[in-house]
């Protein structure tokens, strides 16, 4: 209560500001009172000015632009989901895409009939790799504290990495018009890191190639690779229509 707060001054001689909510006329409304301690002319504390100031609307201001706040965090929340969903989207998508195009292949092989053994079992062994780099991205993000975790410890081979995806997607790139040459990567020693990126930076430039051939006109994308100074330098390169002039500076 307000009499108890004033005692309290009064005894510790300690000014207060107090923010509560008042019933005026039935109806609550929000003040705040600044109780200040008063001396006598003997120096003495014997009793207190109260000052009541009605912040009601300030209040409500306050309260409203907390539940904007409250708002904005939620519409940030989800947008960041938003994003993580079309990450995790487009990191599956490469490992998965080249799953079926193989299960297609060994499935046209026995269909025929020919039953190429030995590239039956390499399609089937690529297969399984390319679920572990699945598992391996699910467990990355189950494990995401804000930075990328490389894995260094595997052996990185550029030119199957090349020759494969090429063999992988070459029935959608011959679809958009577009085709794959491997130049140059049989040189490149094979040499440790984290082959499932790399995997992924071959699959997104040759899926951006596929996406920029319009199917009217014959295309080309070059991947040529060479092994200079203890670096792998790798050029791609196609005809296609390339990125519009307004989005050059993206």
């Amino acid at each position: 209560s307000h009499v108890a707060n004033i005692r309290r001054v009064i005894e510790t001689s300690q000014p207060e500001t107090i923010e509560q909510i008042s019933e005026v006329s039935g109806e609550p409304r929000w003040y705040r009172t600044t109780i200040t301690p008063l001396r006598d002319s003997q120096g003495r504390i014997t009793a207190a000015m109260v000052v009541a100031r009605d912040i009601h609307e300030q209040k409500e201001n306050e309260q409203q632009l907390q539940r904007y706040r409250k708002h904005a965090a939620c519409a940030e929340r989800l947008a960041s989901l938003d994003s993580v969903t079309a990450f995790v989207a487009h990191e599956l998508n490469q490992p998965l895409t080249v799953i079926g195009l193989l299960l297609a292949d060994v499935l046209g092989d026995l269909q025929k009939k020919r039953l190429p053994r030995l590239s039956i079992v390499q399609n089937l062994q690529d297969c399984l790799r390319e679920c572990t780099v699945a598992t391996e991205i699910i467990n990355r993000l189950r494990s995401f504290a804000g930075r990328r975790h490389l894995d260094t410890g595997g052996e990185i081979d550029i030119h199957r990495i090349a020759t494969q995806l090429s063999c992988a997607l070459a029935d959608e790139a011959s679809r958009a018009g577009l085709r794959i040459v491997v130049k140059n990567t049989e040189s490149i020693p094979k040499y440790r890191g984290d082959a499932a990126a790399v995997e992924q930076l071959f699959f997104v430039l040759v899926k951006n190639a596929i996406e920029a051939a319009d199917g009217q006109a014959e295309h080309t994308l070059v991947i040529d690779g060479r092994a200079e100074g203890g670096q792998v330098k790798l050029e791609f390169g196609d005809n296609c229509r390339g990125i519009e002039p307004e989005n050059l500076d993206k």
